[in-house]
């Protein structure tokens, strides 16, 4: 091949990748939320990756307190807003390593879940960058690994899902660090 040839070639493959690579305001060109008469959404799209950017946009419109406060909770901080009460919780997650083994998760997962994860994150993101007066509690912005916190605590058979059970019931957490190896000797 020629030193032409490889040049086009190379060109053609960077313009398909770009290609390929949304901005959320063109996601969210692409997408239509309907309300009907009770106020539900109806996502449309044309790629599941935009029906879901579209999906995480109308929750945010209806329960951005909500969605703030799950992941809160599912990242193990949301004692940084509730103070004591939500310390325990906190401590649970932290020690699970859930956020450690949510990235590591996101990092494993095949391409369209990654996608459809960064579809969510980005529809919220642009849902925050859209609506000012919404004030976030704690977390300005969201990360696409963020999903898979919540879903690792409630997917069935998974070794956090059992843990965190193990917990719930009852159960004691192994020992870490050095204060806790001092203490079980």
């Amino acid at each position: 091949m020629t030193r032409l040839g490889c040049l086009r070639l190379f060109a053609l493959t960077c313009a398909l990748a770009g290609a390929t690579v949304n901005h959320p305001a063109e996601t969210a060109h692409a997408v239509t939320i309907y309300r009907d008469t009770y106020g539900v959404p109806h996502i449309f799209g044309p790629t599941d990756a935009s029906c879901v950017f579209g999906y995480a946009y109308a929750q945010a419109e209806d329960n951005f307190w909500q969605i703030e406060d799950s992941y809160m909770r599912a990242l193990g901080r949301a004692s940084e807003v509730y103070g004591q009460k939500t310390l325990d919780d906190d401590l649970v997650i932290r020690t699970l390593e859930i956020p450690r083994l949510a990235k590591a998760e996101y990092e494993r997962s095949s391409l369209r879940i990654r996608a459809l994860l960064d579809a969510f994150a980005d529809g919220l993101n642009y849902f925050l960058a859209g609506n000012p007066q919404v004030r976030p509690r704690l977390l300005t912005h969201f990360e696409p690994w963020y999903g898979l916190h919540i879903s690792a605590l409630l997917r069935p058979g998974t070794a956090l899902c059992q843990a965190t059970a193990q917990v719930a019931h009852g159960a004691d957490l192994p020992p870490r660090g050095v204060a806790a190896a001092e203490r079980h000797g």
